[in-house]
């Protein structure tokens, strides 16, 4: 998102889970590389890292919670974060 943009956080929840969205009016992402966003060291970036959303995805995962994304190229992005209203059980791969 450039300079001036606009980036919108609400909460919902619902049943299960808080939702948490972001959601930004920048570039957004073009549809090729939305399957690719949570690989390690995948980045459309010069100086990205390709770690950020991966990490973002395990530390919700561990937690059961879930991460969703939504983009629209020229429209912006919206991330949403689930987080569990009630604790759940996680089995952890050691």
């Amino acid at each position: 998102m450039g300079k001036g943009g606009l980036l919108t956080i609400k909460t919902e929840p619902d049943d299960e889970f808080l939702n948490m969205h972001f959601e930004d009016n920048g570039i957004g992402i073009e549809e090729r590389h939305l399957s690719n966003i949570f690989d390690p060291y995948y980045s459309t970036k010069d100086d990205g890292s390709g770690l950020g959303l991966m990490i973002v995805q395990r530390i919700m995962r561990n937690h059961g919670g879930q991460v969703a994304i939504k983009s629209t190229p020229d429209s912006g992005t919206r991330l949403t974060l689930r987080f569990p209203l009630k604790s759940k059980r996680v089995k952890m791969l050691t």
